[in-house]
C-alpha cells in the first residue's frame, strides 16, 4: 500500500494522510492518537491558508516545524493533506528532499 511504502522513507517516523473531502476520515502509521493530530493537521493547515489568503501571499505549499524531538511537515497533494512526522537529525533540505520522495510514491 502506498501507506506502507511512505512509512519507510528513510527518516519517517510518522505518516498522516487526509481525504480533504472526508473530514472523519484517515490513514496513518506510527501514531498513538492519529485522531487528535488529524485534528490538528486540518486546523493548521486551514489557518495558515487564510492567513495566506489575508496576506495576498498566494497558495500554501507547506509547513515546516523543527523541533529537538523531531521535525514535522505539513502539505496537500491533489485531494489528500499529508503530515509527516522526520527523526530530528535530519537537516531542512533533506526534509524538503525525502518529502518529494513521500509525495511521490503516494501518487504511484
Amino acid at each position: 500500500s502506498p501507506l506502507a511504502q511512505v512509512s519507510r522513507v528513510e527518516g519517517v517516523e510518522f505518516v498522516l494522510a487526509l481525504p480533504a473531502d472526508a473530514p472523519g476520515e484517515h490513514a496513518a502509521r506510527g501514531l498513538e492518537n492519529p485522531e487528535r493530530m488529524a485534528a490538528w493537521t486540518r486546523q493548521s493547515l486551514e489557518r495558515f491558508r487564510s492567513l495566506g489568503d489575508h496576506l495576498g501571499a498566494g497558495a500554501l505549499d507547506r509547513i515546516e516545524g523543527f523541533g529537538p524531538q523531531r521535525h514535522v511537515a505539513l502539505t496537500t497533494q491533489g485531494a489528500t493533506e499529508f503530515c509527516v512526522g522526520w527523526k530530528n537529525t535530519l537537516a531542512p533540505d533533506e526534509i524538503r528532499e525525502q518529502m518529494q520522495k513521500v509525495l511521490a510514491l503516494w501518487a504511484s
